[in-house]
C-alpha cells in the first residue's frame, strides 16, 4: 500500500514536471517571438531606435549578406537610422513568426515610400544619384537567435534583386 502511494506521488511529480517544462518551452518561444515583432513594429516601422539597445545585447552581431558585420546594438542603431532615413513612411507585414529553442524566424514583407526619391549607396558610402523610386516593396527572411531576452545574432535575407529592378539600378529584357 505504501509503495503504491509512492509511486503514485512519483508519477502525479513527474506529470507535473513535464507540465510545467512544457509550459515554460512555450512561455520562452512566445516572449523570443515578442522580442522579434517589437523589432520590426517598434524599431522599424515606428522608427524608435533607441529600443535597440534594448533588445540587442552588447555582444550582437547581425550579418546582412554583401554588406559589412554589425557588431552590437550601437552600430545597429546606426545602421538602422541610416538605412530608414530617407523613408517617410516604413511598414512592416510579419506573414510567418516560427520560434523554436533559442531561435526566431520571420518571413515579412516590408513597404517603404520615398518623398523625395530613394538615394542609392553604394557600398563605399558614396552617393552617385537620386533615383526616381517613391516606393519600394519587398520581400524577407530573418532568423534571430535570442540569449536571455536579447538579440545576439541575426541573419538577414532580402530580395534585393527586386529592390534593384524597383528603383531603376538594373534592367532586365524579357525572355524570348
Amino acid at each position: 500500500m505504501l509503495a503504491m502511494r509512492v509511486v503514485h506521488s512519483l508519477l502525479l511529480l513527474l506529470s507535473l514536471c513535464m507540465i510545467a517544462q512544457s509550459a515554460w518551452g512555450v512561455d520562452h518561444r512566445s516572449k523570443n517571438k515578442a522580442i522579434v515583432e517589437r523589432y520590426f513594429h517598434e524599431v522599424l516601422d515606428r522608427k524608435q531606435f533607441q529600443l535597440i539597445r534594448e533588445l540587442y545585447a552588447d555582444d550582437s552581431v547581425i550579418e546582412f549578406p554583401g554588406r559589412p558585420i554589425i557588431k552590437g546594438p550601437a552600430a545597429m542603431e546606426r545602421a538602422v537610422r541610416d538605412a530608414l532615413s530617407q523613408a517617410s513612411t516604413f511598414r512592416t507585414d510579419i506573414l510567418n513568426l516560427v520560434a523554436e529553442g533559442d531561435l526566431v524566424v520571420a518571413r515579412i514583407e516590408h513597404d517603404a515610400r520615398y518623398e523625395e526619391g530613394f538615394m542609392w549607396r553604394n557600398r563605399d558610402g558614396i552617393t552617385p544619384t537620386r533615383l526616381p523610386m517613391t516606393r519600394a516593396h519587398w520581400a524577407a527572411m530573418t532568423l534571430f537567435r535570442i540569449e536571455r531576452g536579447k538579440i545576439v545574432e541575426q541573419w538577414i535575407s532580402r530580395d534585393e534583386l527586386g529592390v534593384l529592378l524597383q528603383n531603376g539600378a538594373i534592367s532586365v529584357e524579357p525572355l524570348r
